[in-house]
């Protein structure tokens, strides 16, 4: 299990390293599966890659922005962008809320997007 939460600001999260490895969600995994539970405020994303899955997992998670595109094709499932950015709120640039959620920016290569509030978020190999 790798911690995301803290991680800096605007910092590339397509590629993670775990231990020894390297996790490449953009080239070597596509996402599968997408769930949310707004009742446990849970996000989830799994990626499979050939011999290996991983499970994106934002717990205190309110999504605050989807954009999804009704046409699937084999690019909807590759990760093009994922980091921890700031937002905006009455004209005025935060980093965390009041509660202490940071704010992440999921982009799909053809043009699904997520953006989340969360309180911690994981990457989770499965196998």
């Amino acid at each position: 299990m790798v911690e995301l939460t803290n991680i800096e600001l605007f910092e590339s999260l397509s590629s993670i390293e775990s231990g020894s490895t390297i996790i490449d969600l953009h080239n070597s995994y596509y996402c599968t599966n997408i769930r949310y539970d707004s009742e446990e405020k849970l996000f989830e994303l799994t990626f499979q890659a050939t011999n290996s899955s991983v499970v994106l997992k934002f717990e205190g998670a309110i999504i605050s922005k989807l954009n999804l595109v009704p046409r699937r094709t084999e690019d909807s499932s590759t990760l093009n962008n994922f980091y921890r950015g700031r937002f905006v709120v009455n004209e005025e640039i935060f980093e965390y809320t009041s509660l202490g959620e940071s704010f992440y920016y999921i982009e799909f290569e053809e043009g699904d997007v997520f953006e989340v509030f969360a309180r911690k978020v994981f990457l989770l190999e499965l196998s």
